[in-house]
């Protein structure tokens, strides 16, 4: 009953009657020892023991995988019932693109692997051994993959890995001080933001389209409102912004109009885009989260770690998982029944 009482105290929004609340999805952080489930709703978090998790994958189904690199082991999270699903030996690292029963696995070689049932269909021949950032075209069709270590110590290249035909159709080296990396499958282009440039170029032939500059250190680039924004992170000193761009296509070609930004306390470490692209959460040093909604350029909502956040992202447990096979059964031999997504009041 404790249980189902602070489930119901996380679940509840702000406010029953406020306007424009952000969707009822879930932002994840890893932070200290704990990954962080932030509701964007009303600040309201859940934390769990999870160790030195880096990296953050959302799974379909709302499965999330927090790997453990230091001691070897992964936590399941199950963010529709808000409890740890299980513990892993061993590190998994799945990244997801549109299909629910597949993903990526980006360690040396690619490999395209089913889900749940974790079969190898495809290994894919490259040489990747630091992944940072994956995307998956909506098609399925290509993922591109960032390579980098933080920090410049390498010059950072980017990856183009056909899945059809399943080899690498590029690879370039970018710019040392290039930290991060979006895509607009709206408009096909890539943002590559480092320094105090962000510079969006077409895929295949890394084309400068446009070229904007920031104040200060751009950390992270993300698109949003379906290709219609450009949302730039940047430090300067112990303070940092939001940078926002109006996009929009002319007879010229791709434009680019800047907004009012987002002003805020800290330097920012880490961002990412609502699932349906009108909300962006922010992670901050000092471990602050902030909820700022696209089109406003306003931080609606605030959220606090147990420490500055390694990994931000946005998670839908509502999305479907692939189906199961009708002979799946519980081990009290009753049919497996899908499970609801935790009730916004």
């Amino acid at each position: 009953m404790q249980l189902a009482a602070a489930t119901g105290a996380f679940l509840l929004a702000a406010s029953a009657t406020a306007k424009n609340l952000p969707p009822p999805d879930f932002v994840v952080a890893s932070a200290g020892n704990q990954v962080v489930v932030v509701n964007p709703r009303n600040g309201a978090t859940r934390s769990f023991e999870a160790g030195t998790v880096g990296k953050l994958f959302p799974a379909p189904g709302g499965v999330l995988f927090a790997p453990d690199l230091v001691h070897g082991k992964t936590t399941v999270l199950d963010l529709r019932r808000l409890r740890v699903a299980d513990r892993l030996q061993g590190v998994t690292m799945p990244r997801f693109g549109p299909a629910t029963d597949r993903y990526l696995v980006v360690a040396g070689n690619v490999l395209i692997v089913s889900y749940p049932d974790r079969a190898t269909l495809a290994r894919i021949p490259a040489d990747i051994a630091h992944p940072w950032q994956v995307a998956v075209t909506e098609d399925g069709g290509t993922a591109l993959i960032l390579e980098r270590l933080p920090g410049d110590h390498e010059p950072p290249v980017l990856w183009a890995i056909d899945l059809i035909e399943r080899r690498v159709s590029l690879r370039v080296a970018l710019p040392p001080d290039v930290h991060s990396m979006g895509f607009s499958s709206e408009h096909g282009v890539i943002a590559l933001a480092g320094g105090s440039t962000v510079r969006v170029v077409a895929p295949a032939t890394l084309a400068t389209l446009l070229q904007l500059k920031v104040p200060g250190e751009a950390v992270a680039a993300a698109f949003a409102a379906h290709g219609e924004a450009l949302l730039v992170a940047t430090a300067a000193g112990g303070t940092g912004s939001i940078q926002r761009f109006g996009l929009k296509v002319g007879h010229k070609g791709l434009h680019a109009r800047r907004l009012e930004p987002v002003r805020l306390s800290a330097a920012p470490t880490g961002m990412a885009v609502s699932p349906e692209e009108g909300w962006a959460a922010v992670a901050t040093a000092g471990g602050g989260v902030s909820i700022v909604r696209v089109d406003k350029g306003t931080i609606e909502q605030t959220a606090q770690l147990p420490g500055t956040a390694r990994d931000v992202v946005w998670s839908d447990p509502a999305r479907p998982g692939p189906a199961l096979p009708q002979w799946s059964v519980t081990t009290q031999g009753q049919p497996i029944k899908p499970t609801p997504r935790p009730s916004w009041k």
